[in-house]
């Protein structure tokens, strides 16, 4: 951008950079604040992460008559569900040059800092797209995409084929929803209820966010105050009252007492309910090599939030043989599981 001075001003006055890093480009990242922050689950060792299902009622069991000869026989009603470990990397580099340059009172950011930074948002923005595409085939994440699923996209889930065992490996989906209408939300509600366990969470689009706001928006109710007359000793009296407002649409959503909230991430046309208790994060930590860190740059402002988590390390700066420079990689080591499918669920196809 050119100056509107000339180089009377130009020549002896230097500009003005704000001491802060802003970021135009990256957008929300919500659930994985919620999965990979405070409902992250340490993965200590085990070459897999392994869970143990019963997939059937035991068949042995019943009344007995008197005198009889007592079942002694037995059903096998287990099966494993596993997931194997993952490794997401973001590099940081710079030249020793652009180090040394960046030092003194020219300096405005510091340069490792800022790249450190700018590197773990894009570690995490990444995880936050991995949580809705993985499909946990080579080295892919699993995903809420492979692991939310009735077996109509992904017949497999934690190395079991779902078709074997009935529905119990299947989560609720309902498809081409189309117009989104609350008996879409009761029967999302309903399909991840089992006994007193339910959903936790709602996750959507900003889009599919304002379709429910218009679900609910004629549900409520409006109260107008006005300035009150009264007559006292035949006189008229007018108590002053403040001037008619309005305030419209809503700061939070929940449905049936489950928040229900907008994330850029999630896939286009669709609502995933999510059980916290049965979906996590697991990471493996103390890795030869790397160490923890803590996030805490107030010259960072972004619409994310970078959390502190399980199986997030640092290897260090470290300077290459044949390159005057310094490369450091930022780590997640773990993978997104669940124990229990059918906790999840899911709208797709909503246009409306």
């Amino acid at each position: 951008m050119a100056s509107i001075f000339d180089t009377t001003i130009t020549d002896i006055t230097t500009t003005k950079i704000v001491p802060k890093l802003y970021d135009v480009n990256l957008n929300g990242n919500v659930t994985l604040a919620r999965v990979i922050g405070g409902n992250s689950k340490s993965w200590t060792s085990g070459e897999r992460l392994q869970f143990v299902i019963r997939h059937a009622k035991s068949t042995q069991g019943g009344v007995s008559g008197l005198g009889g000869k007592l079942n002694t026989s037995r059903d096998n009603t287990t099966a494993q569900l596993e997931y194997s470990p993952k490794r997401v990397t973001e590099p940081v580099v710079y030249d020793i040059l652009e180090k040394r340059v960046n030092q003194g009172d020219e300096q405005v950011l510091e340069l490792a800092g800022s790249l450190m930074t700018r590197a773990m948002a894009d570690l995490f923005d990444n995880m936050g797209d991995y949580l809705f595409t993985g499909t946990g085939s080579g080295t892919a994440l699993d995903s809420l995409a492979n692991i939310n699923d009735d077996g109509s996209a992904y017949t497999t889930v934690g190395g079991l084929t779902r078709s074997t065992y009935g529905d119990d490996l299947d989560s609720y989906l309902s498809s081409s929803v189309g117009a989104l209408a609350l008996a879409d939300m009761r029967n999302l509600n309903t399909g991840t209820t089992v006994g007193a366990k339910t959903a936790s969470l709602y996750v959507t689009t900003p889009a599919v966010l304002n379709y429910l706001e218009n679900l609910y928006t004629p549900t409520v109710s409006a109260n107008y105050s006005m300035a009150r007359v009264s007559l006292r000793g035949g006189m008229f009296n007018v108590n002053a009252q403040s001037g008619l407002s309005a305030d419209l649409g809503f700061t939070a959503m929940s449905y049936r007492g489950i928040p229900v909230v907008g994330d850029d991430k999630v896939t286009s046309g669709t609502m995933q309910a999510i059980n916290e208790q049965y979906f996590n994060w697991y990471g493996i930590d103390g890795l030869e090599g790397l160490s923890g860190i803590k996030f805490s740059d107030k010259t960072y402002d972004s619409a994310q939030e970078i959390p502190a988590t399980f199986g997030f390390g640092w290897t260090g700066f470290k300077m290459h043989y044949d390159q005057l420079g310094e490369v450091g990689h930022l780590a997640m080591h773990g993978n997104y599981a669940s124990p229990n499918p059918r906790m999840l669920g899911k709208l797709t196809g909503i246009t409306s």
